[in-house]
């Protein structure tokens, strides 16, 4: 299942497309960016994601 991210707070009347969430069939969520010059894609786990953020905000609530 793959599932269009937008990024919400734009002023532009069509808010831009940042990424795609994806699920995988094993149940494992990735987002997804496509470079729009090399179409190159970068996968990343969204737990990877949710850790990365907890201890960001770990380090600037000390």
């Amino acid at each position: 299942m793959r599932k269009k991210i937008y990024d919400l707070h734009s002023n532009n009347p069509q808010p831009p497309r940042f990424c795609d969430a994806i699920q995988e069939a094993d149940g494992k969520v990735y987002l997804e960016v496509k470079d729009k010059r090399t179409k190159r894609k970068t996968r990343i786990l969204w737990q990877d994601v949710q850790c990365q953020m907890k201890d960001f905000a770990e380090a600037i609530n000390q």
